[in-house]
């Protein structure tokens, strides 16, 4: 098996501990979506399909971006 590479595409071999923490950071952007789904649209994210799943965050970055427009209706 070999070593994880960096996202910066220069092949950069990461050390155990810099791949631990890129999990991490991914893991808890996907639990952050997780959670809007939920609030935003009522939705189970665990019980959709990976293409339902990324149709309904494409929706959430939408929604979030009128918010911050200001106009909510």
């Amino acid at each position: 098996m070999t070593s994880p590479t960096s996202s910066s595409g220069k092949g950069k071999q990461l050390t155990q501990e810099e791949y631990y923490k890129a999990l991490d950071q991914w893991i808890s952007s996907i639990r952050k979506v997780h959670g809007a789904i939920r609030y935003y649209l009522k939705l189970e994210p665990y019980d959709m399909e990976l293409w339902e799943w990324a149709h309904r965050f494409r929706e959430l970055e939408w929604i979030r971006k009128e918010e911050s427009k200001g106009g909510h209706g």
